[in-house]
């Protein structure tokens, strides 16, 4: 039987999760906060907050 950490975040989340994102760029972007990646612009997190409001 193989751990819940070993199966893959599509099995766990059927999406992909910013989670699995953050470790990976941890040591080499640490960002705690996940709209606050430095590949978002200031107008990408306008069009992510309402994305946000319409799935929510």
């Amino acid at each position: 039987m193989t751990p819940p950490m070993i199966l893959p975040p599509t099995e766990l989340y059927g999406t992909i999760p910013r989670a699995t994102l953050l470790p990976r760029n941890g040591p080499m972007a640490p960002v705690q906060d996940p709209k606050d990646l430095p590949f978002l612009d200031p107008n990408r997190k306008q069009e992510t907050q309402t994305r946000e409001e319409l799935i929510y």
